[in-house]
């Protein structure tokens, strides 16, 4: 096995059953994640850091959606109340699948019949994304997969 198939095996043993808890935004959103059954093997609360473009779909259905917004955003980034809207529907789903692709993007489904994608390479951060264990929570080991700007998939 090499290490893109064992980085994409430990993203699926620590993500699906997961369930959409919380999203917070500042500077990109961070959406936390926590298991329902407790396990000594599975983190039970992660927290996915959202640096790069992200959507629901592909590119044209996500623009499509955007543009049939009724109130266009009027700074900043023009999708980010739509990915606020769309991820605050996620609230209470649970992974079912994640698929990690060569470029570093990430693809989220849940049981819900939702796919949201991370993109793997951005040219604004020095990472795409990063999911980590909390340092706050009891048990918690603090480790972390780490997707950089260029698509490298890391773990730390």
């Amino acid at each position: 096995m090499n290490k893109l198939d064992n980085i994409k095996s430990l993203l699926s043993e620590w993500l699906v059953g997961t369930i959409f808890a919380s999203i917070n935004f500042a500077v990109g959103f961070t959406i936390r994640l926590e298991r329902t059954e407790t396990s000594d093997k599975k983190p039970n609360v992660l927290n996915l850091d959202i640096r790069s473009t992200a959507r629901f779909g592909n590119e044209g259905e996500w623009k499509h959606f955007i543009d049939s917004l009724p109130f266009k955003t009027r700074r900043g980034e023009i999708d980010e109340p739509a990915l606020a809207y769309r991820l605050m529907l996620l609230l209470g789903a649970m992974i079912s699948e994640v698929e990690l692709k060569g470029d570093g993007s990430i693809s989220i489904s849940t049981t819900d019949g939702e796919t949201f994608t991370v993109l793997g390479i951005e040219d604004v951060w020095e990472e795409s994304w990063v999911l980590t264990e909390p340092r706050d929570v009891a048990g918690e080991q603090a480790r972390s997969i780490i997707c950089s700007s260029e698509g490298s998939v890391f773990v730390t």
